[in-house]
């Protein structure tokens, strides 16, 4: 009877590690649609600690960041890794915006030193490697999904630039806008509809008119 209770037990053991075997590949999997993932998003779906380890050791999954991870399938720009942890940890509201969008949209050449987020007016970090404007405009208005991060379209990356020129710089805002009208990037008309969209008609009218008498 020992014996057999020996086997029985050992067969137990097999089927309860399959049986976890089996939930935490599907929660992967259901992960994985999210392209990067949290620790915290693993431990909701029902992977363990001990499960996320083994996935990252056994090379199924690779961390890009501290608690933040990617399947080992994805095909993800290594270019734009960073971006996209940023609207990781930013979640769900955070976007990249600010002088990151200006130079992803070809507006400025140089791009910055910090990874310049546009967030909710409550949202504070420590991390010296990312820049944040807190804003109170729709955080789904004008924002491009690029592979797996969000950043603000040109129109709204123009408009925000501009109200918020105290942390870009007049000069660059301008000389930004000016560059996407005149190399027809945009026009007066698309501009106009995502001020409308932000909410922001009354400050794109006041800087409308500072893009007009710069270029007199």
């Amino acid at each position: 009877m020992s014996i057999n209770y020996r086997y029985t037990k050992k067969d137990n053991v097999k089927r309860y590690l399959l049986m976890i075997m089996k939930k935490t590949n599907k929660a992967l999997h259901a992960l994985t649609k999210k392209g990067l993932f949290s620790a915290k998003e693993a431990y909701e779906a029902g992977i363990s600690a001990s499960s996320l380890r083994r996935l990252e050791v056994s090379g199924k999954i690779h961390k890009v960041a501290r608690g933040v991870y990617v399947h080992s399938g994805q095909n993800i720009d290594l270019a734009q890794i960073d971006f996209a942890v940023a609207c990781k940890k930013f979640a769900p509201k955070g976007v990249i915006g600010g002088l990151t969008a200006l130079h992803w949209h070809g507006l400025i050449p140089n791009a910055p030193a910090q990874i310049w987020l546009i967030v909710p007016t409550e949202t504070r970090t420590s991390k010296s490697l990312y820049r944040l404007i807190r804003s109170t405009h729709d955080c789904n208005a004008g924002v491009v999904q690029h592979g797996f991060f969000k950043i603000t379209s040109l129109e709204r990356t123009i408009l925000e630039s501009l109200i918020y020129q105290k942390k870009i710089g007049l000069r660059v805002a301008v000389a930004a806008a000016r560059h996407a009208l005149s190399s027809r990037l945009t026009t007066e008309a698309k501009l106009s509809r995502a001020a409308t969209e932000l909410g922001a008609r009354t400050s794109y009218r006041k800087f409308w008119e500072v893009i007009t008498i710069e270029e007199q």
